[in-house]
């Protein structure tokens, strides 16, 4: 793996976190933590009490009565879902901003289309759903920093990376002295998230290993798939195909994809159109 800068310059105008999420994902920390503590930090923000609620009462849990307390809610996604809620909440507010540009939205969109393809193909790798979430949502993370502290420049790269045919890594290299992947282990160390992120942000990139079932190879496997399902920032270079990238995950992971790319594709849109279309609260 490539070294890492101490201080990169490119993140330094980085927002900080909302206040709310870095109390939310300190108290996550702590194995020992209760419902009603999290409970009582979540109802301080109507954004994160909404997303919560939206998310247990969503088909993936299917209860017949809806739930619209925050501390049951908690009870019924477990302590790694509202994790992953939290990240996505927060990366969706700092990042906000960048988003006017369709090359950074398409970024975000293709960090939200892996999680939820890492979420799906999880329990055919031996891998906890959540985490698979967390991880395949915080690959890109340094390309999310990067974008949300010079948005109008990374935008500018994008273009010149897809008009002069140029590898993103490279260009980020000479614009911004650091690449993506180093960027996100840097952010990764410096909010204190699981090492295990830090090394999917840093090692995406490399080549995917068939049948290795371990998270970063299995987030190298999906951050390709999702290229080929169309959620790609910039056209991939790599030849994968989907049917030749589903192949390499092990065979109960291949049954929880179908063959039809397309099917699986509009799955996913689905999903992620759900993240990303404006919500009002009730």
């Amino acid at each position: 793996m490539t070294t890492v800068p101490k201080y990169p310059w490119a993140l330094r105008n980085l927002p900080p976190f909302p206040p709310v999420a870095n109390r939310l994902l300190a108290l996550l920390q702590n194995q020992n933590v209760s419902n009603i503590q999290l409970a009582e930090v979540i109802r301080m923000d109507a954004t994160f009490s909404f997303e919560l609620l939206r998310l247990a009462n969503s088909s993936l849990f299917g209860f017949a009565h809806q739930i619209i307390d925050i501390g049951h809610a908690i009870s019924v996604v477990g302590l790694e879902r509202v994790k992953a809620m939290v990240m996505m909440v927060a990366l969706n507010a700092q990042i906000k901003s960048a988003l006017r540009y369709q090359r950074l939205l398409d970024c975000w969109v293709h960090c939200l289309a892996c999680a939820v393809l890492s979420e799906q193909v999880a329990y055919g790798c031996g891998l906890p759903p959540e985490r698979a979430y967390t991880a395949g949502l915080l690959h890109d993370v340094g390309r999310l920093g990067m974008m949300t502290a010079y948005p109008q420049e990374y935008n500018r790269l994008l273009d010149v990376a897809a008009d002069e045919n140029l590898q993103l890594i490279d260009a980020e290299l000479d614009v911004f002295d650091i690449d993506h992947c180093m960027a996100g282990a840097w952010l990764v160390a410096e909010w204190n998230l699981p090492n295990e992120v830090g090394i999917v942000a840093q090692t995406h990139h490399e080549p995917p290993i068939a049948g290795d079932r371990e998270m970063g190879n299995v987030i190298r496997i999906t951050n390709r798939l999702t290229n080929a399902l169309g959620f790609h920032v910039l056209p991939p270079k790599e030849d994968f195909s989907y049917p030749a990238l589903r192949r390499m995950l092990p065979s109960i992971a291949q049954r929880n994809l179908p063959e039809d790319p397309e099917e699986l594709r509009l799955g996913i849109q689905e999903r992620v159109l759900s993240f990303t279309a404006p919500k009002t609260a009730a």
